[in-house]
């Protein structure tokens, strides 16, 4: 790992414990995207590339659902310990950690089980080939369609404010 990454992670451990413990969701995404933009070709490239960090650096955050999102309290708190347990010296973990951030800033969580493994809590993504509304398990990754169909493929995307709405989700 370059000194130069190191010295933007650091940057980034000390944006995030700036956060107050009462920052909302919305105050999180927007520390991490302002930081995430400011050095975007890290970020284009391998291992970030592989976990898709270009739809993080494009994202226009008021369409997403972040304001009903978990981050906050003791996931903020987790967060924090997970960013500053970092040295910056794996990128591969800095990306995973990144990644699974936004997935909680952005993807709705219903209270749906999995009938697959049982795991409560669902995430609602958008089929980006027909529109339609999917529920996904984040444990064991089965998906279907939030109207009970069966999914017929497709590549999934997060979910808008817009979308959510007007499936009658929040």
């Amino acid at each position: 790992m370059s000194d130069r990454f190191k010295g933007i992670w650091s940057e980034f451990q000390e944006n995030i414990r700036n956060l107050d413990e009462g920052a909302s969701p919305r105050e999180i995404l927007d520390v991490i995207l302002d930081w995430l933009r400011k050095y975007k070709e890290y970020f284009l490239r391998p291992p970030f590339s592989d976990y898709g960090f270009n739809r993080f650096i494009t994202l226009d955050a008021p369409d997403y659902p972040v304001e009903i999102s978990l981050m906050r309290g003791e996931e903020l708190l987790f967060f924090k310990k997970l960013v500053f347990n970092q040295q910056g010296k794996d990128k591969e973990s800095i990306a995973r950690i990144l990644r699974d951030t936004f997935e909680m800033l952005l993807v709705l969580e219903m209270d749906e089980k999995c009938a697959n493994c049982g795991r409560d809590g669902l995430g609602v993504y958008l089929n980006e080939e027909n529109a339609k509304l999917v529920y996904e398990c984040k444990q064991c990754g089965i998906a279907k369609y939030t109207d009970g169909a069966k999914l017929d493929g497709g590549h999934y995307v997060f979910a808008k404010t817009v979308d959510l709405i007007k499936e009658k989700l929040i």
